[in-house]
């Protein structure tokens, strides 16, 4: 504390007070309010509280609070006090109150909005930047999805000194990395490639083609741009992963984990490699303390109903991507699936990305389509062919008798499938099921 300058000094006797009052008030944690005022009172109170500490980075479109969460398990796993934004405020202000409340950290592991990551960057000085994937999200409230491309490319031409982990798979974030002198390459598949089927550099149509299992494969018959070598090739299943070097020798093989789905073996293989680059060499160790991570700030989380004698997996999709990711996940099943769209600020406003989600793969035969934005959402589901029905108020749907006998009738049910963007999940998540 002695180090920090006066102003941080007072930034943070001010989110103190702030923190206080929310709860006394029963307003919420205060923390991004308190966040703002901290960098009001100190606009270097960023730069002042990460220096001397080990940074690392996550940023990108989906898996960024499940990466996050992960490396910081590992860290943690090690004996390390490690300062993290765990339930995702991943702007500014909110990773600032991150830093505030664990001053006595080492470590800081923090997710990074898109838009936002050039800036942090700048100003925490970070050993190992992470780079998940880039597509559309909330174009009412960031930018283009190249434009954020074209930002992080140049955030990382200034910060040459930075450990790099980035998805081969993705044309985008390979524009951004590629000439980056110290980038670990990871390649595991991405099924979403809408947002990049023409080339970053030129603008040419790519190439893209399947890679005998092995991710994808994808190049410009224009110019030079083509996917990177792989440092790693991670083959994710659901329920685990295996990880192998480039030449094909095994690091990891069949690693078996609690989270769902191959996404979150991929996110795993990410958190490993950043780790290790932090200086956590085995891996093998290092997957000890995240194997049996089951939920991340709710999501796959089981909320057991006792009125219906079932439990609710609560998911969150945000985005087209996101939603690809989770219907795979449950197109398999026959469970019933409740989606939930709302359009809020943190949503973004504009719902016409459910034409681009496929959800003619889902197998359920009992939906239920909810939200602020339910006309919307029954109307794609319509042209999909479903027979669904309207609950346009979630926080009665679980009372509703009808929902509760639909339910109830169906034999040798495992659970329901809840699938919300963020402010419904948030709310649905907040919610006391009876």
């Amino acid at each position: 504390m002695s180090t920090l300058s006066f102003k941080t000094k007072v930034g943070l006797r001010v989110l103190q007070i702030v923190r206080s009052l929310s709860r006394m008030l029963k307003l919420g944690s205060g923390s991004v309010i308190g966040g703002r005022l901290l960098l009001l009172v100190s606009k270097n109170a960023l730069n002042d509280m990460s220096k001397g500490k080990s940074v690392v980075l996550v940023s990108g479109t989906n898996g960024k609070t499940t990466t996050t969460a992960l490396i910081s398990g590992i860290i943690t796993g090690y004996g390390n006090k490690v300062a993290t934004n765990a339930l995702g405020a991943n702007m500014e202000a909110g990773i600032a109150n991150s830093l505030a409340i664990s001053l006595d950290s080492s470590v800081c592991v923090f997710e990074v909005d898109e838009h936002w990551l050039e800036e942090i960057m700048g100003k925490t000085a970070p050993q190992v930047v992470v780079l998940l994937n880039l597509s559309r999200d909330q174009l009412d409230r960031t930018t283009e999805v190249r434009v954020l491309a074209q930002r992080w490319k140049k955030a990382l031409s200034e910060n040459l000194s930075v450990k790099v982990v980035a998805n081969a798979d993705d044309p985008l974030v390979a524009f951004c990395a590629s000439d980056h002198p110290s980038t670990t390459w990871i390649s595991g598949g991405n099924r979403w490639l809408t947002d990049a089927i023409s080339c970053p550099n030129c603008g040419t149509n790519l190439k893209i083609e399947s890679n005998n299992g092995t991710g994808i494969k994808y190049y410009c018959s224009n110019c030079n741009f083509a996917k990177p070598n792989p440092t790693f090739n991670v083959l994710a299943k659901d329920g685990s992963f295996s990880v192998a070097m480039a030449d094909g020798d095994d690091l990891l093989k069949d690693i078996k984990i609690s989270l769902p789905g191959s996404f979150n073996g991929l996110n795993s293989a990410f958190a490993l490699i950043a780790s290790k680059l932090m200086g956590n060499e085995d891996l093998s160790q290092s997957v000890e303390h995240i194997t049996n991570i089951k939920e991340i700030a709710g999501r796959y989380s089981l909320k057991n109903v006792a009125s219906l004698g079932v439990g609710i997996r609560m998911m969150l999709a945000k985005n087209p991507a996101g939603w690809v990711e989770a219907l795979n996940l449950i197109s398999s099943d026959s469970n019933p699936v409740i989606f939930a769209i709302n359009a809020e600020i943190p949503d973004g406003k504009d719902p016409s990305w459910l034409y681009d989600v496929p959800f003619e793969i889902v197998n359920s035969k009992y939906v239920v389509a909810a939200g602020k934005r339910v006309l919307d959402l029954a109307t794609r589901l319509a042209y999909a062919d479903f027979i669904f029905e309207v609950a346009d108020d979630y926080h009665n749907l679980f009372k509703s008798t009808n929902f509760i006998e639909q339910i109830k009738a169906i034999q040798g049910l495992e659970r329901i499938d809840l699938i919300a963007n963020y402010s419904a999940f948030q709310d649905l998540l907040k919610m006391e099921f009876v």
